[in-house]
């Protein structure tokens, strides 16, 4: 009888402890309209709610993380905000933007570049003098050993620009200069 009594009171605090864990609500951050794609986030357009069973999702919990940043892809209202709907200020195109993809050997970019920072594209063709303004969108080392040390760039261009930078980029006749924009080193 002894046995039955405490059976019973461990399984009832077991279950005790189980409810308590399925009901671990955490602040998480939503829309509070619908959010089109290139909308600057406000206070107005977040909201906080408590949520539970979302461990494990990249959700965001203070309004001041998504202030002041991008959506880069449609959120309807009540949904999640989280860093991959988010985004700095200028990380989507304008409307006489576009992205041009480059792949440039050792000695064609400088180290310094990091995403966001303002270049200046220099076609090197013969009889070529044209330099263009860029912004670096993405940037990333390439280890293959065909290319190891080179460097894959994806840049924003005016839209007027794209075809032929990527014509240049094609024939290896691009360089990229890192120009200093306002408050950075250059």
């Amino acid at each position: 009888m002894l046995l039955a009594a405490a059976l019973m009171a461990a399984g009832a605090a077991l279950s005790v402890v189980a409810l308590e864990q399925v009901d671990q609500r955490t602040p998480v951050l939503v829309a509070a309209a619908d959010l089109p794609a290139g909308h600057q986030v406000g206070a107005e357009d977040v909201q906080v709610v408590e949520a539970a069973g979302l461990e494990g999702l990249p959700t965001l919990g203070e309004p001041e993380q998504a202030v002041g940043t991008t959506v880069t892809s449609p959120v309807t209202e009540g949904g999640l905000l989280s860093a991959e709907v988010l985004g700095g200020e200028g990380e989507q195109l304008g409307s006489d933007e576009a992205t041009v993809g480059l792949q440039l050997e050792p000695g064609r970019a400088p180290s310094s570049l990091r995403p966001g920072a303002e270049v200046t594209v220099v076609l090197t063709g013969e009889g070529s003098d044209q330099s263009i303004p860029a912004r670096v969108q993405a940037l990333e080392g390439l280890t293959d050993e065909a290319a190891a040390g080179g460097v894959s760039v994806d840049l924003v261009v005016e839209s007027t620009y794209a075809a032929q930078v990527a014509r240049a980029a094609a024939e290896d006749e691009v360089s990229l200069v890192h120009t200093a924009q306002a408050g950075e080193a250059p």
